[in-house]
């Protein structure tokens, strides 16, 4: 189905946006102009929370097992249309077409794992003396509104969506202005499954637009997906208007290399974890820590994969690596690679002056050592392909630098001492702990971070409770 994509979706039908305004959706590949999209104002943000309000009551109301039948059935359709969502998803984020199957996949799993769930939504009995019966209930918030990054789109829309929707919330979504358009394909198989209107709706924009939803006094929970710096925006405002929020954030993912550890299946693993998505993750290790013994091996062995990663087209089948998102972007990852040389780092691979192609914002891989604390690149997230090595001799010498920091996201750990697996899975900082394995995610593991890296959580039991609530009830009678 063509679209016409100046239109936002709210009550199950699209409407045309009040705003003048036109964002433009660029595939980071190809520089090619792919859609305008409006940047909505509050008076369409309005619209769309009206539609869930009025949506909300009968939707909490369906029985748990309905719900997630629709949710299930959401998931088959995604899974049908993969190939297709896919290589739209390619052109508009820039990522690989394998890397977006795999991420189409993820979503119907989200999908699936939420619909097997939705019937196990239960309370507890609380026992109380004699003569009170005490129970919980668990509650939906209500109407959800959520901002989502584009990194991939439609796997974060889709997060948000099966656990607000499995637990009988409705949601309002303020999609990123830089990648979207799978955001469309979605609504027609919502339709397709049989999803009521006006539980799933979605607006465009930038600033106004995610002001007029985080502020709107019929939103009862904010669910914001992206970085430290607007998050933490985020927060302040909903909490000065007393909303509760959920904070996804960045991180600067440490990885611990020890020399009990196999090298080179670390290495291999770690080089696709850095280089992947064109190092555009959240999870990305941009802090590799070696013990000092085995770091010219590993930097060897890390080198000889990580050159195997080159900006190309994202639509070739052996593609490795993608662009990054935009031009502002590349050349953001690049001032950070500068300044850490002008400040003393060594470039082990790759060049700072790179010409890739005439079109598009590629960057090839790139390693540093001997990185000071001065660096920018020591404190900020990268979020391009970048990383950094550092030698290390004590334990707990790499856990307190492992943990210094504001972000506590996600670590590595490779090491075959189980003694020392233990204490360190303690000891780090971070909401997901990976060891010999990098990235290991599934739809039924939680994920979320610690300190500056946001809290609540995404994905498993823990992400569905997240956007419920519990009421305690106590009932007495005197006869």
């Amino acid at each position: 189905m063509d679209h016409d994509y100046l239109r936002f979706y709210a009550g199950g039908e699209f409407h045309q946006s009040n705003s003048p305004e036109r964002l433009a959706i660029i595939n980071p590949s190809t520089e090619e102009h792919l859609a305008d999209v409006s940047d909505c104002d509050a008076d369409d943000t309005e619209k769309a929370v009206a539609q869930a309000v009025s949506a909300r009551i009968s939707w909490a109301a369906l029985p748990n097992r309905e719900r997630g039948l629709l949710i299930g059935q959401l998931g088959q359709l995604i899974r049908r249309d993969l190939d297709e969502i896919a290589e739209l998803e390619c052109r508009d984020i820039g990522r690989t077409i394998n890397e977006c199957r795999a991420h189409v996949l993820r979503t119907a799993e989200t999908c699936e794992y939420c619909a097997g769930y939705a019937d196990k939504l239960e309370g507890r009995l609380i026992p109380q003396k004699q003569g009170a019966f005490a129970y919980s209930l668990v509650e939906p918030y209500g109407v959800v509104g959520a901002i989502t990054p584009w990194n991939p789109a439609l796997l974060h829309i889709i997060q948000k969506t099966s656990h607000a929707l499995t637990t009988g919330n409705v949601i309002v979504i303020k999609l990123s202005p830089l990648a979207c358009l799978s955001a469309y394909k979605l609504t027609e198989l919502i339709e397709e499954a049989g999803f009521p209107p006006g539980v799933f709706n979605f607006v465009t924009g930038t600033v106004d637009a995610g002001n007029a939803l985080i502020t709107h006094p019929k939103i009862d929970l904010v669910s914001f997906t992206g970085s430290a710096s607007v998050g933490y925006k985020v927060a302040g405002v909903a909490g000065s208007h007393g909303k509760p929020v959920h904070l996804e954030l960045g991180g600067k993912a440490p990885a611990i290399i020890f020399a009990d550890s196999d090298l080179d299946s670390a290495a291999l693993d770690l080089a696709s974890a850095t280089f992947g998505s064109t190092g555009q993750s959240c999870t990305a290790p941009t802090r590799i820590f070696i013990e000092r013994p085995v770091f010219e091996e590993f930097t060897a062995h890390f080198t000889h994969y990580g050159s195997v990663y080159k900006g190309r087209d994202p639509f070739s089948p052996d593609a490795k690596m993608g662009p990054l998102i935009s031009q502002d972007a590349r050349q953001r990852v690049l001032n950070l690679v500068e300044d850490a040389v002008n400040n003393g780092a060594k470039i082990v691979h790759g060049a700072l002056d790179q010409q890739l192609s005439d079109k598009g914002y590629f960057l090839d891989p790139i390693i540093l050592s001997e990185v000071t604390d001065s660096a920018k690149i020591f404190h900020e997230e990268v979020f391009g392909p970048v990383t950094c090595l550092y030698p290390f001799d004590e334990e707990t010498e790499v856990v307190d630098r492992a943990n210094s920091g504001p972000s506590g996201l996600a670590a590595g750990l490779y090491t075959n001492n189980l003694a020392r697996t233990r204490r360190l899975v303690n000891n780090l900082r971070v909401g997901n702990v990976w060891v010999n394995g990098y990235k290991k995610l599934d739809p039924a593991l939680p994920f979320g971070g610690i300190k500056g890296s946001g809290f609540s959580r995404e994905c498993g039991v823990d992400g569905l409770l997240a956007f419920t609530t519990p009421k305690a009830v106590v009932e007495s009678f005197s006869n």
